[in-house]
């Protein structure tokens, strides 16, 4: 009998594509991996990241980050525009005005690419309970106020009627997808027809009815190679204090003002604990640089993984724009976290931190930009004004309980599990009834 076949799919952006390749990492190391043959779909640009072993296939169309990339090199001027057009405000009108433009930011060669949560995936689920959790984008912190139940419900509402009836982006779309030969709605708006992964672990995530259908995994994420072996010189350099981890995203460019706002907080934490240290992976819109200085290290790419990096024994804080991926791994590493959020979930991220007590929204009065007074607020109270600060040491206590909650141990000392083997377990075992059903036939 031949190895059985299981065919991924995926969008190249790393935000989602390093999910599904964490699960084909996992089911290769499972002690029955040999018995898979293992096959990618996706666009080109993730040609470069598929594992050996894995057989790609290339699908027509391109990633969000393709596009925008092919944008900016067609018309560099146009990249404040284009980093305009794609963040967003939190708070009612400006989701109002967000969920008009979505459609037409996202097109059917350029999907969106966030890791779901439980609130994605099963929101219908809920009935009435769905109106309890914030809605995309409105940033509102749960437990919500009546006030702001009564608005979240409006947008709850005003996001199917306008996409479905509406949305010209849309109807285009639809049009097209009916004269191809495929029925239904298209995007996010379509119905839950097979059991879905998700990233979230309930104990650390809204309440909710979780379906039978819905598999909540805890953080998917991939295995990262240890850092000394990747870059030898940076694991000297983490291991010589409290380091905190400014890394805000693949797609995201600062404008040189906002990375002067990030910066001024960045050094108003380094003067006020002089054994702290930052490393900043920063990427700017045109060709402006911020150079580094006396423990703040500025680099505009990372060798080693990210989530390697939050782990580290001496990462006290990880500074994100609140993406899925960055949210996540920072739940499993079990360090405190802030958010610079920049669009739609992110400010959802940024509230779920401070819900969670695991760390701070960085930037709520001001997102999608950052400030140096808030972010510098944000930093001193998660890193703490002094090594032994109670809030701090709160904080810090809390996103160990949480990074035990989605790593599923149970009890101190226990390993746990990683997401990405609760997801591939899931998978051969479906795939496996599946089979063993047909046959039956």
């Amino acid at each position: 009998m031949g190895r059985t076949k299981l065919l991924f799919l995926t969008v190249s952006e790393h935000g989602e594509a390093n999910s599904v390749l964490a699960v084909l990492s996992a089911v290769r190391a499972r002690p029955d991996g040999d018995t898979y043959e293992l096959h990618l779909a996706s666009y080109a640009s993730l040609r470069a990241r598929v594992p050996r072993g894995v057989t790609f296939h290339e699908l027509p169309g391109q990633g969000m980050g393709d596009f925008f990339r092919a944008r900016l090199a067609a018309r560099p001027d146009d990249a404040r525009a284009l980093m305009h057009r794609v963040s967003t405000r939190p708070g009612f009108w400006p989701t109002i005005a967000a969920v008009r433009r979505l459609v037409s930011t996202v097109t059917a060669s350029t999907p969106p690419d966030a890791p779901n949560t439980l609130k994605e995936v099963a929101g219908a689920d809920q009935g009435v309970g769905a109106f309890v959790w914030p809605a995309v984008n409105t940033g509102y912190v749960y437990p919500l106020s009546f006030a702001q139940k009564l608005l979240n419900a409006l947008v709850l509402l005003f996001i199917p009627l306008h996409v479905l009836i509406f949305d010209t982006t849309y109807k285009r779309l639809q049009r097209a997808r009916r004269g191809a030969g495929y029925a239904g709605p298209a995007l996010f708006m379509a119905p839950r027809t097979a059991p879905v992964l998700c990233m979230s672990t309930p104990g650390a995530e809204y309440p909710a009815v979780v379906p039978s259908d819905v598999v909540a995994c805890g953080p998917i994420l991939l295995p990262a190679r240890a850092i000394a072996d990747v870059d030898a010189e940076l694991d000297a350099w983490l291991k010589q204090g409290p380091t905190v981890l400014v890394s805000l995203g693949s797609h995201w460019r600062l404008t040189l003002e906002q990375a002067r706002e990030v910066r001024a907080a960045l050094d108003a934490l380094l003067e006020t604990r002089k054994g702290v240290q930052v490393l900043w992976k920063l990427q700017l819109l045109g060709e402006d640089r911020v150079p580094s200085s006396d423990r703040l290290r500025v680099v505009d790419w990372l060798e080693a993984d990210p989530a390697a990096i939050v782990r580290h024994e001496n990462a006290v804080c990880s500074v994100s724009h609140g993406g899925s991926n960055s949210y996540h791994e920072a739940l499993a590493a079990g360090k405190p976290q802030i958010i610079l959020s920049v669009w739609y979930d992110t400010h959802d991220f940024g509230a779920r931190a401070e819900w969670l007590g695991v760390g701070k929204w960085g930037n709520k009065r001001t997102a999608p930009f950052a400030s140096a007074p808030d972010l510098t607020a944000a930093l001193l109270a998660v890193v703490g004004r002094t090594p032994d600060a109670p809030d701090a040491r709160r904080t810090a206590a809390r996103a160990r309980e949480v990074a035990d909650i989605v790593m599923h141990r149970a009890a101190p000392g226990d390993a746990g599990r990683e997401g990405r083997d609760v997801a591939a377990d899931y998978v051969v075992d479906f795939v496996s009834r599946a089979i063993a059903e047909r046959a039956a036939a």
